[in-house]
């Protein structure tokens, strides 16, 4: 029985944790990290980002009122109703990191308190425990990893739908952009601790660009509040099916040190 987190809780209530799905997921291939976080004691909610609006958010920043803009603020209002005590976030590749980039900006960003009337902040911020990099974020040049990661969409019309949106890109605005998104992780001033799950076999995700990048998170928030493991010769979105005795047992260490810290700081 995993009662810790239910005991560090502080009220009994199970955390939540939200998973952002990689582009061409499915609720199915999504199935074994729910089971996983539910052995843990959590409640699972999990968004797939349509691959339109994926391809979309190449180019445009949060808040420009998108598809991906109307997800993260349907997700944040079915957090809201979760009542949670609190929440984690699991990230797949730069999908499930362009849907976080956008419920970041609502939760944390100044600006209108609302987007088409709907309030933009009906959660609690200091709820957010931890944030998990699954595979991500995967540092990019120009859209040949787009492309490839758009191969495994499917039903096959989606899938033509987006290839051919990616065709019109202007790379030049894309590049300034994946400047925008990259640096809004790697500076990311607030202390929530955060977890890098990657492959030096991933074609994708740079190891490179994520080892960097962690170094880079704890030099701004400190080296205890980041974890990460290398599984070396896992593929993309797959380290939890190639090693999952060890998956596992990073992600529980993860969720331990997050929701002690929590219950320490209750007890202050």
């Amino acid at each position: 029985a995993n009662t810790w987190n239910m005991e560090q809780a502080g009220d009994g209530r199970r955390p939540v944790v939200l998973l952002c799905g990689w582009l061409g997921a499915s609720n199915r291939s999504l199935r074994r990290y729910k089971l996983l976080y539910s052995q843990l004691g959590f409640d699972c909610l999990s968004k797939i980002a349509p691959p339109g609006s994926v391809v979309a958010a190449v180019t445009r920043q949060p808040g420009a009122n998108t598809e991906l803009d109307q997800l993260a603020i349907a997700t944040l209002q079915e957090l809201q109703d979760c009542d949670c005590s609190s929440f984690f976030v699991h990230l797949f590749s730069n999908s499930g990191c362009f849907l976080w980039e956008t419920i970041r900006y609502l939760l944390f960003k100044a600006g209108p308190p609302s987007i088409d009337g709907v309030d933009r902040r009906v959660v609690d911020a200091s709820k957010l425990r931890g944030v998990i990099f699954d595979s991500s974020p995967a540092h990019y040049t120009d859209l040949s990893s787009l492309e490839a990661a758009l191969r495994h969409v499917s039903p096959e019309g989606e899938r033509l739908n987006a290839a051919r949106s990616v065709t019109s890109i202007d790379t030049e605005k894309a590049r300034r952009r994946f400047f925008h998104f990259w640096s809004g992780i790697a500076n990311d001033r607030r202390d929530t601790p955060q977890m890098f799950l990657y492959s030096k076999h991933d074609r994708l995700a740079s190891t490179e660009h994520i080892e960097a990048l962690i170094e880079q998170r704890k030099s701004t928030i400190g080296g205890a509040r980041i974890f990460h493991h290398n599984f070396r010769d896992s593929e993309h979105c797959c380290h939890l099916l190639r090693y999952p005795e060890m998956y596992e047992r990073d992600l529980k260490s993860f969720v331990g040190f997050c929701l002690q810290q929590t219950h320490h700081q209750s007890k202050m």
